[in-house]
């Protein structure tokens, strides 16, 4: 390239500085492309770098927590996840005093009662939920399910108060094997509800800025919402009427991920079934599910395996358009070592069901596997 030697005519201020006004500069303008080739081989370098750190990682892993050195001591693990996650779930013990909870009734229906309720988690932080008591159970002890919703859902619209879905009536399935229902909101609403005059909207958020605000801070999204639900259950397993050693979490899309994540944080839950959401983390690296060095200790195998020897199923649809199923894992290989060094290698189980992004029909395969612990 030819060099041009222009003059740069900078305009003078109440400065101190040298004036360099009248200097004849080397310039490419407007050729911005000249060093193309290097910053090429820089970005070529950065992801080079990712896939050789990723290619260490299933080694890095399996010296981190196998099967054997899981089993010998869980809780350790448990610790190390907490603190990868961050604070408050840092902060979280046994033998918390109960916090306080605003609870108001809803209705009736031919489920059962029906009850809106906040839960104060942390501080003039209140968690909030709808609680379903199911029909002929009100005055009978009975297990509890957190059933959780996914994107852009909420407590309303995955126990069929509102709108369509595809959740496949879990809350009510569930309601109809005898069983208390508590489906928590987190933080995936989608904003605008109702395009069409009049609007409908729920409060708007940045749950990417959120989450960053919370880790400059030692904390994360994940940390406060999986604290907030092991604080809910102090609450619920506290009352007389709710049965503490059957308890279950099931959720689809972000809440079959949550169920993985709050499962394998809170051993109260014996069993777990999580639909359409694990799978391998590095092509899913979402901003909201990576923390600090978790490639190298708790991808979703490992956090599942945080969950033995309790109950735990995992499914994907062969036809999901949002999670695909042939990047999955192989979970049962992976996962089922941890179990089997429990002696319980059938408590796991990961299926693929032939439907899209949503629960399997078929109560016959995971449903009653989950159900069985908790009726």
């Amino acid at each position: 390239m030819q060099a041009e030697i222009r003059s740069i005519g900078w305009k003078k201020g109440a400065s101190s500085m040298k004036d360099f006004s009248n200097l004849n500069l080397y310039s490419e303008y407007p050729d911005f492309q000249v060093a193309q080739k290097q910053r090429q081989e820089y970005l070529d370098g950065i992801n080079r770098l990712i896939e050789h750190l990723r290619s260490q990682s299933e080694e890095k892993r399996e010296a981190y927590m196998n099967p054997e050195s899981y089993c010998e001591n869980p809780e350790k693990y448990r610790r190390d996840y907490y603190e990868m996650l961050g604070y408050p779930l840092t902060d979280y013990h046994k033998g918390m005093p109960l916090p306080n909870v605003r609870k108001w009734f809803v209705g009736t229906d031919d489920r059962g009662d029906i009850y809106r309720i906040q839960i104060e988690v942390l501080e003039e932080l209140w968690f909030y939920g709808m609680y379903f008591v199911p029909k002929g159970k009100r005055e009978e002890k009975s297990g509890l399910v957190i059933m959780q919703h996914g994107g852009g859902g909420s407590p309303e619209l995955c126990s069929d108060i509102v709108g369509e879905n595809n959740y496949y009536h879990m809350t009510t399935r569930i309601l109809d094997r005898g069983v208390r229902v508590f489906c928590p909101q987190i933080l995936v609403w989608n904003r605008v509800i109702v395009a069409e005059p009049p609007q409908r909207v729920l409060p708007e958020y940045d749950r990417h800025r959120l989450d960053n605000a919370l880790k400059q801070m030692g904390s994360s999204i994940q940390a406060v919402e999986t604290y907030g639900m092991m604080r809910c259950l102090d609450y619920f397993c506290a009352d007389t009427l709710v049965d503490e050693d059957k308890i279950g979490m099931t959720g689809l899309s972000y809440g079959g991920f949550y169920t993985m994540m709050v499962a394998a944080a809170d051993t109260r839950i014996v069993s777990a079934y999580s639909s359409c959401a694990m799978n391998d983390r590095f092509k899913y690296d979402w901003l909201d599910w990576t923390w600090k060095n978790s490639g190298n200790t708790f991808t979703d195998e490992r956090i599942c395996a945080l969950c033995a020897p309790r109950r735990y199923y995992g499914e994907i649809g062969r036809n999901d358009a949002v999670f695909t199923w042939d990047t999955a894992p192989d979970f049962n290989r992976l996962v089922k070592p941890f179990y089997r060094k429990f002696g319980c290698e059938d408590e796991f189980c990961f299926h693929v069901h032939e439907d899209e992004h949503r629960f399997d029909l078929d109560d016959h395969a995971g449903f009653d596997f989950f159900m069985e612990k908790i009726v």
